[in-house]
């Protein structure tokens, strides 16, 4: 199965992604897709690697499916990386194009886009690993895409579900609950800003019913919290263990909402997960092993 298998199918009409004041349907989107991937097949050909380096989540992801659905795969880095920096990495890795904000999109497009199979690879991963030398993992379709039944079942998310999502696609974990929500046929909501006022008022205003953050950036949410929130029904964390406080913080302030947190790594993607009477009766362990 295809990381971008379904989006097709889903409801034409129904909001996918939510920025700010940007709203995208279903149809918008993979048009949108459709038509950058049409173009971008003018400079990529199938198994070509592309840097990206884009700040807008919108864009990022509109890149990301026309990168992959022209044959490429995609690798992310963040907005802050110098120029020097990206220069080595398209360099020691053998990349072919580099996308950030001046990037101009041939005129012309082909007709024709080449047939992707599940065994493809579609992402670069960036680790520092164990060496603290920066490499990349890749991933193909199947490797994301088989594991997003079970991520549904486990965090107990689907296609009804409004994932409140903060911080940069750069992030795997970020993109990969981004894509899970999307493959479900849910809606995205991004921050629209870093301030964690904001994020409380939006988790309300648009009645959000599932949220992915580290620890950190709940600690800072949590800070902000006037009054406890009952709509919200899924909260996932990986990055990092969640303490005691802040587990009990959450299950205060969202009192409907099921925890989840959940170990995984670049190389294997989700490996454990506990449940938040997990953390409290064992908190120093890693959890069950996943279903993936």
């Amino acid at each position: 199965m295809l990381i971008y298998s379904g989006l097709q199918e889903k409801p034409k009409d129904k909001i996918c992604l939510i920025y700010g004041s940007k709203r995208l349907t279903y149809r918008e989107f993979t048009q949108q897709v459709d038509d950058l991937a049409h173009h971008l097949a003018m400079q990529i050909k199938k198994g070509d690697t592309v840097l990206l380096k884009l700040a807008d989540p919108l864009s990022q992801l509109r890149y990301f499916f026309g990168i992959i659905k022209a044959g490429g795969a995609c690798v992310f880095i963040d907005t802050s990386t110098s120029k020097e920096v990206c220069d080595a990495l398209m360099d020691t890795h053998q990349l072919t194009l580099y996308i950030d904000e001046s990037f101009q999109l041939p005129d012309t497009s082909v007709p024709l886009l080449p047939e992707v199979h599940p065994e493809d690879l579609f992402l670069g991963a960036l680790s520092s690993g164990s060496t603290g030398t920066p490499k990349l993992i890749w991933r193909d379709h199947q490797s994301w895409s088989r594991a997003f039944p079970s991520q549904s079942m486990i965090f107990q998310l689907s296609n009804t579900d409004t994932l409140y999502l903060v911080s940069s696609l750069v992030y795997t974990a970020n993109l990969n609950a981004c894509l899970h929500i999307l493959f479900e046929g849910g809606t995205v909501m991004f921050a629209s800003t870093h301030m964690p006022r904001t994020w409380v008022q939006e988790i309300e205003s648009y009645c959000i019913s599932a949220i992915f953050m580290v620890p950190a950036n709940y600690k800072i949410l949590l800070k902000n919290m006037k009054a406890p929130l009952p709509n919200l029904h899924s909260i996932v964390t990986c990055g990092a263990k969640m303490d005691l406080p802040t587990l009990q913080a959450l299950l205060a302030y969202f009192p409907s909402a099921e925890i989840f947190e959940y170990y995984g790594a670049s190389e294997l993607g989700h490996v454990s997960y506990s449940n938040a009477k997990d953390l409290l009766e064992h908190p120093d362990s890693v959890g069950l092993a996943s279903l993936t």
